[in-house]
């Protein structure tokens, strides 16, 4: 019945079997590449000497020829493969790297002379920053998005953790250079703090959204939002926080949360800031130093790793306001290259050190 329904089915779309064979080699010579039929044949004629080779095959086998019903058959897997594939020359590929280089770089500018050397990102990427509590997550997240607006890149912050009012105070501090113990409880901002207050620039390209509760539904809608206002960046803050109405838990909610954040992402071309947790075991060596940590101390989830296109992991030194930073995962540049970070704990501002520091540290 096979056989009779395909000879029913080439008689009624008239296939010329001898002309759709005219490309195929010899039977009892070696099968070449699918490549090797490309030039040659269309697509279509691909896709009909295909099946000529697959009812060739049929009556082979029906008639007890195995081995020729077996070489008919594959044959015809191979100009299957050709119809579907399409294969480019190395000056086509190089083209295309060309032109990303020039037309699909995000541009972005953190102001970290490290950062901005080595990182290049594209619409949609992911770039995850991982730190302990208390390290300077948040901080560090807005002195990125500070850099990045005083470059003409719109951003977007999105808060699950802190109240608008909160999120104010820490923007008005790094921007404006104010004391952020000084804002306490109602109006004790001093004269000297207001006039500063006053004389900065806070007229940069920036918004701002607080979840309470974390959605995921909410989030993702912020981040379509935000792209539509002109958002190049958006910063979730934090991964961890966010919670979802779908019946997954452990690692695979986790993973489900940032699959969705990802999709958001690359549907809007912004590039996605994620600040994240680290294992609370992995924090520091067994004699107490401060570990040197990497993508596989990120916490929850191995696929925050692999969807990131860039991972930056830090840490607090002993001594205070020291901290080292390290380009754990870089996809399109060097990777483990550490710098050193200060912290202005009156303002609570995060920045680089001078770049020569790299330099010091082996990285040139």
């Amino acid at each position: 019945p096979t056989i009779h329904n395909l000879r029913e089915h080439s008689y009624k779309n008239n296939w010329d079997f001898n002309t759709l064979t005219a490309w195929l080699p010899k039977a009892n010579s070696e099968l070449p590449p699918p490549e090797h039929y490309l030039p040659k044949i269309s697509h279509i004629q691909a896709q009909e000497a295909a099946l000529a080779k697959t009812k060739e095959a049929l009556v082979a086998i029906s008639t007890g020829d195995l081995e020729e019903g077996r070489k008919r058959l594959s044959e015809g897997l191979t100009l299957s493969v050709a119809s579907s594939t399409k294969f480019r020359d190395m000056p086509d590929v190089i083209e295309s790297a060309v032109k990303g280089k020039t037309q699909n770089q995000a541009g972005l500018r953190f102001n970290w002379p490290t950062l901005d050397r080595l990182v290049r990102m594209r619409p949609g990427d992911v770039i995850t920053v991982g730190a302990g509590t208390n390290v300077g997550k948040t901080s560090i997240t807005i002195s990125w998005l500070i850099g990045l607006m005083h470059n003409n890149i719109t951003c977007c912050h999105i808060s699950l953790e802190d109240s608008e009012e909160d999120t104010g105070e820490r923007y008005a501090s790094q921007i404006a250079g104010l004391d952020q113990a000084g804002w306490g409880e109602g109006p004790i901002l001093s004269n000297y703090d207001t006039g500063l207050l006053k004389a900065a620039n806070f007229n940069l390209p920036w918004m701002f959204q607080d979840h309470p509760a974390g959605d995921i539904d909410d989030v993702c809608n912020s981040i379509r939002a935000a792209s539509y206002g002109g958002a190049k960046v958006v910063a979730v803050d934090y991964f961890q926080n966010i919670q979802t109405k779908a019946r997954v838990i452990g690692v695979e909610r986790y993973n489900y949360i940032l699959d969705r954040l990802c999709e958001a992402a690359k549907l809007t071309g912004v590039v996605l800031l994620l600040p994240s947790q680290v294992k609370r075991a992995e924090r520091k060596n067994k004699d107490g130093s401060a570990k040197i940590l990497t993508y596989e101390d990120l916490a929850e989830t191995s696929r925050l790793e692999k969807r990131s296109q860039v991972v930056v992991m830090m840490w607090q030194n002993a001594g205070g306001s020291d901290y080292t930073a390290n380009i754990s995962k870089n996809k399109r540049g060097p990777n483990n290259v550490c710098f050193d970070v200060k912290r202005d704990y009156v303002t609570g501002a995060m920045y680089e050190r001078a770049e020569s520091q790299v330099e010091k540290m082996g990285y040139s």
